[in-house]
């Protein structure tokens, strides 16, 4: 009887420890138990998923979704989570959310996953074993973190890094309201990195804006020397000229504006600038020789409105009146046209040219001289413009994700069972793609119109400037004899341009054959004798 008592209890204790497996432990496969951890794994694929041990009971459907998984067919699990988890309360949950997310990311669909991961899931309430694959793929130097449109939570940092969380704040347009939250942000990067140099960048520019352009120099010289330079060399020249010609300081201004190269994208507007900058001197005709290259026909396409408004004004501190009513005419002929273009594109930015430009881009990053004939009918700086250029490449991510996503539904119709690529559920997945792949086309479009509507109002800002400039040769002309007899007794006026190129490269202006060698752009003199002055007879 004792032994019949012992085999009953040896019984029960069996069942019962049975009963705490799953079915697959008890009914699966080879009726051999396995000898070793490994042995187990493989024959219990299912059993062994990580993923698994989140949710409570999991249902035929998700132990389906879960043997995926563990072998590796991330496709089919995709089209299985709908079906598994869709009408599941679990969905919904943080957990649920990133398995959902995992998968996206394993199917190539990185910025979709990541901006659903970041609006759907509380990252305090994401288990560990989800967070940790998650940061796997998500590393610090994803080029997704430039791209996606998401809010950073304090609960994000510990999942992926502090340096993922300086890169996707740092992504924000600041302005020099935002100077105290910069200067908290870079308390968050690590020294030395290229992380903590690119905030500290956009810190220079909110200084500068804010007028506390000490400081912003002062980190702006020690960021041109450290070796993770966040911007290029001739962005940095730039802003150290634009600084000194705000606090007066016009000849060290000026060798700053030299450094920009001709082949840079920022060449025009040094040219311009330095132009102001011989204005302000007192040096109209260094003005004069700058413009000159400037103002030639083959550059009318990618040269702004200042630029004319600029010569105008040395052409005037020289009296040469009929050099200012040309180049009235100048500003009339080339920006009339290009204001409609505005007018038209600022209303519908959906035209053949911006589809070029758009499309040319998202192969490769074009400069302001590679633009050629599609000039005319695009913003002049559309090709610098940093959040036109991330919308870009953005469209361009989604495109290819909503390729991905339509190639999983195709072969979901041609080769899903009752319930894996269940239609229904797919079909929503889909849309979502598709909706912000629209939602992506639809800001670049949106951008270049709000960059069509600041050139209108450039054009028409200095419109109004050159009818004063017209005004006052009016005024001067009427006034003419008063310089007669203001310079008749004096001596001559000469005001040699010397400054302009070295004199190996300078070119006398004009040019005797009327041609333009491009090689010469950029290095035109001008000598002016007795411009307001009268001649002696």
């Amino acid at each position: 009887m004792k032994k019949i008592l012992i085999f009953v209890v040896c019984l029960l204790s069996t069942i019962v420890a049975a009963a705490e497996d799953d079915v697959l432990s008890i009914l699966g496969g080879d009726s051999g138990k396995p000898k070793t951890e490994k042995e187990m794994k493989q024959k219990n694929g299912a059993e062994t998923s990580p993923f698994k041990a989140l949710f409570a009971k999991t249902t035929a459907e998700q132990n389906i979704l879960f043997g995926l998984m563990q072998n590796g067919e991330f496709e089919k699990a995709l089209l299985q989570y709908f079906e598994a988890f869709g009408k599941s309360a679990d969905h919904k949950t943080a957990n649920g959310q990133g398995l959902l997310v995992y998968l996206f990311l394993k199917n190539g669909m990185t910025v979709f996953g990541v901006e659903t991961l970041f609006s759907q899931v509380d990252p305090k309430k994401l288990s560990k074993v989800l967070a940790e694959p998650l940061r796997e793929i998500l590393h610090d130097n994803h080029t997704v973190w430039k791209l996606a449109r998401i809010q950073w939570a304090p609960g994000w940092t510990p999942i992926f890094s502090p340096s993922v969380e300086v890169q996707v704040k740092s992504n924000k347009v600041f302005s020099a309201k935002d100077v105290e939250e910069l200067k908290n942000i870079i308390k968050s990067s690590a020294p030395g990195t290229r992380d903590r140099a690119a905030i500290q960048w956009q810190l220079v520019l909110s200084l500068a804006i804010a007028g506390e352009t000490v400081t912003a120099a002062k980190l702006l010289n020690s960021l041109m020397t450290t070796p993770e330079n966040p911007v290029g060399v001739d962005l940095m020249n730039m802003t150290a000229a634009r600084m000194l010609f705000e606090n007066g300081y016009m000849d060290a201004a000026v060798k700053y504006y030299k450094k920009i190269p001709t082949k840079s994208d920022f060449w025009l507007d040094a040219q311009e600038e330095m132009g102001w900058s011989y204005l302000r001197k007192g040096e109209p005709q260094n003005t004069l020789a700058v413009t000159e290259s400037l103002l030639i026909p083959e550059l009318q396409y990618i040269v702004g409105a200042e630029t004319v408004f600029l010569r105008s004004l040395g052409q005037l501190k020289v009296c040469d009146y009929p050099g200012v009513l040309k180049t009235l005419a100048t500003f009339r002929e080339r920006f009339k046209p290009k204001t409609g273009e505005m007018l038209k594109l600022a209303q519908d930015a959906s035209t053949p040219v911006v589809k070029e430009f758009i499309a040319k881009t998202k192969k490769q990053r074009l400069k302001t001289t590679e633009l050629g004939k599609m000039s005319a009918s695009l913003p002049r700086l559309v090709s610098r413009d940093e959040s036109l250029y991330k919308a870009i490449l953005l469209e361009r991510e989604f495109e290819r994700e909503s390729e991905v996503a339509m190639g999983i539904y195709g072969r979901s119709l041609a080769n899903g069972t009752s319930k894996v690529g269940f239609q229904g559920d797919l079909e929503i997945f889909k849309k979502s793609i598709e909706a912000q792949l629209n939602g992506a086309r639809n800001a670049s479009l949106a951008r270049m119109k709000v960059l069509a509507n600041e050139e209108v109002a450039d054009i028409h800002r200095l419109l109004q400037k050159m009818h004063i400039v017209e005004a006052e040769v009016l005024q001067q002309a009427l006034t003419a004899q008063k310089v007669v007899q203001a310079t008749q007794d004096s001596k001559a006026i000469e005001k040699k341009g010397t400054t302009i190129a070295d004199a190996k490269d300078q070119i006398t202006f004009p040019a005797e054959n009327g041609q333009v060698w491009f090689d010469e752009i950029g290095k035109y003199k001008v000598d002016v004798i007795k411009g307001c002055q009268a001649v002696k007879k």
